[in-house]
């Protein structure tokens, strides 16, 4: 059995100093969890990944942060400012369909499915993913290499 998991995206949100200076101790230990993992994604993943591998089956997540939330690319040792709310944007429809165009976050409601389902398209057709070189390629390329070897 092999199974292929493709997200609708992972909401991201950023905090800013003026948020956390204010926090305390019981404030950070409330917080943790969103600061360090996404505690149901990482788990299901865990958890199928080692059951498909314990029945020699195979199994490969493929997520994508929902909005692009901080200016500028990674650098190691640098911080990088947060977007103000009208510069939030989805990279992959930019990429796409060269439009800036924020995902609501609210996940649950029937209204964003549209704009979910943009998203997604939009990182299969455009987005990468490290595979099992440990280098990126394309997530369409990703996709038929999980097909191919089961």
């Amino acid at each position: 059995m092999a199974v292929l998991s493709i997200g609708t995206g992972m909401t991201t949100k950023p905090y800013t100093y003026e948020e956390i200076k204010k926090w305390g101790l019981l404030g950070w230990i409330s917080h943790l969890a969103d600061i360090f993992l996404n505690p149901s994604d990482e788990n299901d993943e865990y958890i199928c990944g080692k059951l498909l591998d314990s029945t020699g089956g195979d199994y490969r997540r493929l997520g994508f942060q929902l909005n692009e939330r901080l200016k500028g690319e990674y650098e190691p040792k640098k911080l990088r400012p947060v977007l103000r709310k009208g510069e939030i944007y989805n990279k992959y429809i930019l990429k796409k369909y060269e439009e800036y165009k924020a995902i609501s976050e609210e996940i649950d409601a029937p209204s964003i499915c549209e704009d979910l389902e943009q998203a997604a398209e939009s990182y299969i057709e455009c987005g990468e993913v490290y595979y099992k070189e440990k280098k990126k390629i394309p997530v369409r390329d990703a996709i038929q290499g999980f097909i191919e070897s089961n």
